[in-house]
C-alpha cells in the first residue's frame, strides 16, 4: 500500500492541534503574551487580528501599557463586544469604555469597579481573585501615575467620577423595614390577573401598562353581580403589615355606558360597585370604603357590570395621607448613600427618591446631598444601574451646584430610567464628576440652573413644534408634550423619554411620525414634521 506521507503529516498536525486546544481549557481564559510597540499608531499593533484605533492621547497610551494587557488577555471572550467593552480590539473603544462607564475611581483606586468586581464578587478571575484584584489595582495605579506625569505643570488630568456603593436589589430596598410607607403600600400587577369569562388583558404600549376589560358590544347592558359566568378578573396579593387599607384605581371610562365594575375584598364579602368619572383620559380615583386586612394572602376580585371600562392599575395603601395624585412617585423609597469618604467630610450623604414607575422604568426625583457643616460642590451626577451608565439617563449630568446644611436639593427635574433586569435584580449606584468641600456660597434651591435653561430652551424649540403640530390631541392626552403649561410639557417629554439627545433621529417623538405616520397625513408631511422635531431637539440640547 502506498502511503501519502504529505497527507499523513497534515493529519497528524491537525490531531496535535485539536488535542492541544481541547485539553487546555477555554483559550480565551489563558494568559498569552501581549506586546505593544512604543510607537503604536492608529493603524494598530502587529497582532493578528490587529488592534485598531488609537488617538495618541497620554491617557490612552498609558492605558494600553497598564490596564489593557490585563483586560485583553483575560476578558476578551466577553468584553470585546459585551459592555463595558474594555477588552475591545479597538484600543480607543476599550479606553473610553473604562472611563465613560466609570469603571475606575482614580481618587480611590481600591474602590474601582474593575478591582471590586474581582476582589469582592469573584467575577471571572483568571487565578486567585485576591491576587488578580491586586494586579488590576496596581495597573490602574500605574495608569494614573502616567496620566499625572503627562499633564502640563499647571493642570492635572480630569479624573473619572467618584462612585458610591451599590444598593441591594431594588425589590429588597422597596420592602425594607426602614421604609414604612412601602411596607403599607403595594401596587397590583394587572398583567398577572387571572381572568374568567370573556375578560381580556391588553397591553397599552403608549402608556406602558396592561389593562383588563371586556370590549364594548354596543348593547349597553348592565350585568347583575350574581352572574357567575360573566367576565371577571382576580388579583392575588400579600399584605406584609396589617392595617386599614383603601384602594385606588386607574381606569378609563369613555362614556356613562362604560363607567362601572363590581369588586370585592376580601373574598367572602359582597360585591360593591366602583363607578368611574367619564373621560377620554385615564384617571385615578378611590374605590368605595376601606378594608381591614390582616397579614397574609388576599384576593381582589372584579366582575363585569358594564363593558367598555378599562382598568389599568390598582394601588392598596394604609397610608392615611395618600390621595392618589402622585401614585408613581409614592410607590418608592428614599435611597441613601454614605459619601463621607468620597467628599472627605464626616456625615455627608447623597439621597434620592426612586419609584417603580411602570413595568419598564424607574423614576428618580429629589436628588440631594446632606451636609451638617461645610458647603459641598456637586457636579455631574450619573445614574448607574448594575454598574452601567446609559447615556439616555442624562437628566442630572448637568448638575453643577453648591449645597449647604440648609439648602441641599440638586435638581427639581425628574429622571425616568429604563429598567435593566427588573426590580428583583437591578442595583443602583451613582457617580459624580466632582464632590468637594468649598467656601463658595450655596446656589439656592438646588442651584440647578440647567433645569431653568432646559425649560427655556424647550419652550423656544421642541415646544413650538408640538404646539403647532400636535396641540389638538397632546394638549390633554398623554404624552402631553403640547400642554398649555410649558413646564408640564417639558417634564412629560423628559419623563417619558420622548427625546434622545445623543441621536435625535431616534427620538420617540420623531419615530412616531416618521415611521408610524402618527396623525400627520402622508409620508412626505410626516417626514417634514419629524425633521422639524429633529432640528428642534438639536437646538434644545445646546442649552442643556
Amino acid at each position: 500500500m502506498k502511503i501519502d506521507f504529505q497527507k499523513l503529516a497534515v493529519l497528524s498536525l491537525l490531531v496535535i492541534i485539536t488535542v492541544t486546544f481541547t485539553h487546555c481549557g477555554d483559550p480565551f481564559k489563558q494568559s498569552s503574551e501581549l506586546v505593544f510597540e512604543n510607537n503604536i499608531t492608529e493603524n494598530g499593533s502587529p497582532t493578528d487580528p490587529p488592534i485598531t484605533g488609537g488617538t495618541g492621547s497620554a491617557s490612552e497610551i498609558a492605558f494600553r501599557k497598564t490596564v489593557y494587557p490585563i483586560t485583553y488577555n483575560y476578558c476578551i471572550s466577553c468584553h470585546s463586544t459585551t459592555q463595558p467593552v474594555h477588552a475591545s480590539r479597538n484600543i480607543t473603544a476599550a479606553h473610553n469604555a473604562v472611563l465613560d462607564q466609570v469603571k475606575v475611581n482614580f481618587s480611590n483606586i481600591p474602590s474601582s469597579r474593575m478591582v471590586a468586581k474581582l476582589r469582592d464578587e469573584n467575577h471571572n478571575c483568571w487565578s486567585d481573585c485576591e491576587a488578580n484584584a491586586d494586579q488590576m489595582q496596581y495597573a490602574i495605579e500605574e495608569w494614573h501615575k502616567a496620566r499625572i506625569a503627562a499633564a502640563p505643570n499647571d493642570e492635572t488630568p480630569e479624573e473619572t467620577a467618584l462612585v458610591t456603593s451599590q444598593t441591594q436589589a431594588l425589590s429588597l430596598e422597596f420592602m425594607a423595614s426602614t421604609n414604612p410607607p412601602k411596607s403599607k403600600t403595594l401596587r397590583l400587577n394587572m398583567a398577572s390577573a387571572i381572568l374568567g369569562g370573556d375578560m381580556l388583558k391588553v397591553e397599552d404600549k403608549d402608556l406602558g401598562l396592561t389593562y383588563i376589560w371586556r370590549p364594548n358590544d354596543g348593547q349597553n347592558t348592565v350585568f347583575p353581580s350574581n352572574n357567575t359566568t360573566t367576565a371577571s378578573a382576580n388579583l392575588n396579593f400579600q399584605i406584609k403589615e396589617a392595617g386599614i387599607y383603601k384602594i385606588w384605581g386607574l381606569a378609563n371610562a369613555p362614556s356613562a355606558n362604560d363607567d362601572a365594575i363590581y369588586f370585592k375584598i376580601p373574598s367572602g364579602a359582597a360585591y360593591k360597585t366602583w363607578t368611574n368619572p367619564v373621560s377620554a383620559l385615564t384617571q385615578w380615583n378611590q374605590l368605595p370604603d376601606s378594608y381591614n386586612l390582616s397579614v397574609g394572602n388576599h384576593t381582589l376580585e372584579f366582575r363585569l357590570r358594564k363593558d367598555g371600562l378599562k382598568v389599568y392599575d390598582i394601588i392598596l395603601t394604609a397610608d392615611p395621607n395618600f390621595d392618589g395624585t402622585e401614585v408613581g412617585d409614592f410607590i418608592g423609597v428614599t435611597l441613601s448613600f454614605d459619601i463621607s469618604n468620597l467628599v472627605k467630610l464626616p456625615g455627608a450623604k447623597f439621597q434620592i427618591d426612586v419609584s417603580d414607575y411602570d413595568p419598564y422604568s424607574y423614576k428618580f426625583t429629589n436628588p440631594r446631598v446632606i451636609t451638617t457643616s461645610q458647603n459641598i460642590r456637586v457636579k455631574g451626577v450619573k445614574l448607574l444601574i448594575n454598574d452601567f451608565y446609559n447615556p439616555q439617563h442624562s437628566t442630572f449630568n448637568f448638575v453643577n451646584v453648591v449645597v449647604s446644611p440648609t439648602s441641599n436639593l440638586l435638581s427639581n427635574s425628574p429622571l425616568v430610567a429604563i429598567k435593566d433586569k427588573g426590580v428583583d435584580v437591578d442595583r443602583i449606584s451613582f457617580a459624580f464628576d466632582d464632590l468637594s468641600t468649598t467656601n463658595d456660597p450655596a446656589t439656592g434651591t438646588g442651584g440647578d440652573t440647567s433645569g431653568v435653561d432646559s425649560l427655556t430652551a424647550f419652550t423656544s424649540t421642541v415646544y413650538q413644534v408640538s404646539r403647532t403640530r400636535c396641540v389638538l390631541c397632546h394638549d390633554n392626552q398623554p404624552p402631553r408634550h403640547a400642554a398649555d403649561n410649558n413646564l408640564t410639557a417639558h417634564d412629560d417629554v423628559l419623563n417619558r423619554n420622548l427625546v434622545d439627545f445623543e441621536n435625535p433621529q431616534n427620538s420617540k417623538i420623531v419615530t412616531k411620525v416618521q415611521q408610524k405616520l402618527h396623525n400627520c397625513g402622508n409620508s412626505a408631511n410626516c417626514r417634514l414634521i419629524g425633521d422639524e422635531f429633529i432640528e428642534a431637539i438639536k437646538e434644545w440640547k445646546k442649552s442643556r
